[in-house]
Parts: structure tokens; sequence; C-alpha cells
């Protein structure tokens, strides 16, 4: 998939092979913080998170953007996807690239069939669709600020939504950052 104003943009599926680039694309994208490169690390490398997703974004073959998708659970069950984190290389970003990933990605199966949730800043992602919710409270948000759902309805019972172990066993950074 190409763009007038990136010819050669195109996007697929994470390869084992490409976590030494998604990794990178994250310690850059967020330095001085850590804890994105290494939470992907946690989700995509050895012992790899069960029904997680990832995408690259790459002009030609230069990987230059990553999106990771994981489980979101209530009570254990299965209740839709966590888009974190997303990330283009600094020298590529303000050039659309990061919300045609974001586009892209939460049209592909499954994810495109499914709730999704996010923690970030709500102008950004609000274009997508995403809403503010109140029924899933966030663990890492205190009164939801900044956590919006696309294709969630809430049915008013409140309730602690879960995320991927890697959230939790990735220590936090000097940045404060979990």
């Amino acid at each position: 998939m190409a763009t007038p104003a990136q010819p050669g943009l195109n996007f697929r599926p994470f390869e084992e092979t490409d976590l030494p680039y998604v990794e990178r694309i994250f310690r850059e994208a967020f330095a001085p913080s850590r804890f994105e490169a290494d939470l992907s690390r946690g989700i995509l490398g050895q012992g790899r998170e069960v029904d997680a997703h990832a995408w690259l974004a790459r002009i030609g073959s230069l990987p230059i953007a990553a999106i990771l998708f994981t489980p979101a659970k209530q009570a254990g069950q299965h209740v839709g996807y966590h888009l974190a984190p997303v990330a283009v290389q600094a020298e590529f970003q303000g050039k659309g690239i990061g919300s045609a990933l974001v586009s892209h990605t939460l049209a592909q199966s499954p994810i495109g069939e499914q709730a999704v949730f996010v923690l970030g800043d709500p102008s950004f992602y609000e274009r997508f669709g995403f809403e503010p919710v109140q029924q899933a409270r966030c663990p890492f948000d205190p009164g939801n600020r900044h956590f919006r759902a696309l294709r969630w309805f809430d049915d008013g019972v409140p309730f602690d939504i879960a995320y991927a172990p890697a959230f939790w066993e990735v220590p936090s950074d000097d940045c404060g950052n979990r």
C-alpha cells in the first residue's frame, strides 16, 4: 500500500526476524525511556505472548514504524485487544505514517472484528473513532482520562481491564514509564 506522500510505503505482519528492528524503533522513538523497547521484547521475543499481533510499516524493505496489539481481558475472558505501543522513527514522523499504520491495522483480522482499547493522547486516537471508556477501568490511568476504546459498548458494570503479563513484568524505567 503506497500513499502519494510516501511512495513505497507498505505494511506487513511481524516476523520473528523483525524483533531487532521493532526494538530499535521503540527505543529511538521513546528515548530516553527503554520501557517500550523492553515491552516489545517481552511480548514478541522468546516466550512470545499468545495472541499478540504486530505489524511493521516499511518504505520498500526498510522498517520505519511498528505497532503491537495484546489481549484485553475481563475476569480472564478475552474482550478485545490493547493497542500499545505504536511508534514511528523520528525522521519519518509527521508524515501520516503512524496514522496510516493505525488505520491499516485496525481493519486487519482479528483486530478489525473486536474491541480495541488504547491509553494515549485522546486527540490522536479519537480521529480513528476511539471514545472515552468508563466501565473498563485502566490500571495505568486512574480516572480513565486518557483511556479510549473502539467498538466497545459499556453495559454499566465496572471492571478492571487486564493487560498481558509483559506489561507488569517489564520493570518501570527511570522515566517513570510502565
